[in-house]
């Protein structure tokens, strides 16, 4: 027999995940705050135009990022090229911010909006390719010259360059499954639609 007085006879109050699923969503949470941090970090140098509140407290984490990575990687009197990296990654990102714009080429920008890749202004290509593979492709070829007169900081950037890519690809698939979530309520509304239609949108004889 259920017992409404107490708590274990209540279903609803029951835990719907497992600590160990809670556990693990933690744990991609925290590899999604960190790779779009790492990547932010590349994006200050290699993008234009962000939208006026991407290099926001998510956006800025790159700079936790760089300190860990400099703490661990090299003794603290070598950190030198690493600091000038920081320096250039704060007074990038606050000039990004004071030029941000509203709208481009014609479209009003999300105020998020990830930037728009430099190498478009020199390539004719998309900004899907830009961001999916010509970026990060550059990114690895410079990160691996600079691994060959500073090898910490040239790991900092090769790092960056994979951390780009995973960053284009979950956003990628964030909007997918975003997209077709807004297809079915489409279709779901279309259906209501012709309901409606069917029994009320058309006028019927009287008394």
């Amino acid at each position: 027999m259920l017992d409404l007085n107490s708590k274990d006879g209540l279903p609803s109050t029951q835990p719907t995940t497992t600590p160990a699923y809670e556990s693990f969503e933690s744990l991609l949470w925290l590899g999604r705050y960190v790779v779009h941090a790492w990547a932010a970090m590349m994006y200050a140098f290699t993008r234009r135009s962000f939208g006026r509140d991407f290099f926001n407290h998510w956006g800025m984490s790159g700079l936790l990022v760089l300190s860990f990575w400099a703490l661990v990687s090299v003794p603290p009197d070598q950190t030198v090229p690493l600091s000038v990296m920081m320096a250039a990654f704060v007074m990038l990102a606050l000039w990004h911010r004071s030029h941000s714009p509203q709208v481009l080429f014609g479209e009003t920008l999300h105020s998020r909006y990830s930037g728009w890749p430099l190498v478009c202004d020199v390539l004719p290509i998309s900004e899907r390719t830009a961001k999916s593979l010509v970026e990060p492709g550059v990114l690895l070829m410079f990160g691996y010259g600079v691994a060959q007169i500073n090898e910490s900081l040239g790991l900092f950037i090769l790092f960056g360059a994979l951390a780009c890519l995973f960053d284009w690809i979950y956003l990628s698939r964030r909007d997918y499954v975003r997209a077709k979530r807004i297809h079915k309520a489409q279709r779901e509304q279309a259906r209501a639609i012709e309901t409606y239609n069917r029994f009320f949108g058309r006028k019927r004889g009287g008394l």
